[in-house]
C-alpha cells in the first residue's frame, strides 16, 4: 500500500537587537516524499518577531507569520476504490496484496 519515502526539512534563525529594538527570523522548508502514489507535500513559512521599547513601561511587540504550502493529496474518498487506506483495513488479513475483494458487493 505505501513505499519508502523521504523527508527533508531545513531551517535558518537569526536573533539580534539591543537595548531600543530586538528580532527574531526564522524561515524554514519542508518536504515530504510520496508515501502513495502521486502524492507529495511541501511547506514554506517565514517568522518574524520583535520588541520595541518606546518608554521603560511601554513597547510594542510586532509579529508576522507566513506560511505556504503546495500538496498534492490523491483522493482519499469513502469508497475502497478511491481510497488505499481504507482499502487495506476492509481487506481480510489473509488476501493477497494487490487482490481487489468482492467486500461489499452484491
Amino acid at each position: 500500500m505505501t513505499k519508502p519515502s523521504g523527508y527533508q526539512k531545513y531551517h535558518i534563525f537569526i536573533k539580534g537587537g539591543d537595548e531600543v529594538a530586538t528580532y527574531t527570523i526564522s524561515t524554514g522548508f519542508l518536504r515530504q516524499g510520496a508515501a502513495y502514489e502521486g502524492w507529495r507535500n511541501a511547506r514554506y513559512n517565514l517568522r518574524v518577531n520583535g520588541k520595541i521599547n518606546i518608554t521603560n513601561k511601554l513597547f510594542v511587540i510586532p509579529n508576522i507569520k507566513l506560511s505556504l504550502s503546495d500538496s498534492y493529496l490523491s483522493n482519499m474518498g469513502p469508497t475502497e476504490e478511491r481510497n488505499p487506506v481504507l482499502a487495506s483495513l476492509l481487506n481480510p488479513p489473509l488476501m493477497a496484496a494487490h487482490e481487489k475483494s468482492n467486500i461489499g458487493a452484491t
